[in-house]
């Protein structure tokens, strides 16, 4: 199937809960189909409560997706307590050439 973005400029991806299950599926998903078309272009953004698992999750995309930048911000959207949000908006943030989809 055809990706639904435009490689005008380069493209954010945030997944939550990419630690495990539908989470870590959907990022690797995204990075495999992403790695296809335009890596350098990417930038993917994988949230989740379990550092470990997010590290596990970065050595999968890595191993079958590589040229796609992969920020790991660990912490739980749901408490308001954790300044999780204001990293996620920092990273995207951080190069304005990016769409956000």
């Amino acid at each position: 199937p055809k990706m639904p973005f435009s490689f005008s400029s380069a493209t954010v991806i945030v997944v939550t809960g990419a630690s495990r299950g539908y989470g870590r599926c959907l990022a690797c998903t995204f990075a495999r189909e992403f790695s296809r078309l335009l890596p350098s272009r990417v930038k993917l953004i994988l949230t989740a409560p379990s550092e470990n698992g997010l590290a596990e999750t970065r050595k999968i995309i890595e191993e079958h997706a590589p040229g796609i930048e992969i920020v790991l911000l660990v912490g739980d959207l749901s408490k308001a307590d954790n300044n999780l949000s204001e990293k996620l908006f920092e990273s995207i943030e951080t190069d304005r050439n990016y769409d956000q989809a």
